[in-house]
């Protein structure tokens, strides 16, 4: 599951009550300087709508680290979708 099923603080508020204390959350490269982000439902995600992707990850890694999650970011790709055929 992801933004376009479920609300950001809900997802992590189930995490730290599973225990974990620390996430790791992929990107791209690509994201870092999008100007839209994909693949939110801004029914269940208000706070998020009108927020460059960059915008979005800084509310999740700030609401993370309230309810004391620590996070680890994870370059995934430079690309958004072509991490498999991606050449290292």
């Amino acid at each position: 599951m992801g933004l376009w099923m479920r609300n950001y603080r809900s997802m992590l508020d189930q995490m730290k009550g599973l225990g974990f204390n620390l996430i790791r959350i992929p990107f791209s490269n690509e994201m870092l300087n999008a100007t839209v982000p994909e693949g939110i439902n801004y029914v269940k995600n208000l706070e998020l709508e009108d927020l460059t992707p960059l915008q979005c990850l800084d509310k999740i890694i700030e609401y993370a680290g309230i309810i004391g999650l620590h996070i680890v970011l994870d370059r995934h790709s430079s690309k958004k979708e072509n991490y498999f055929n991606e050449s290292l």
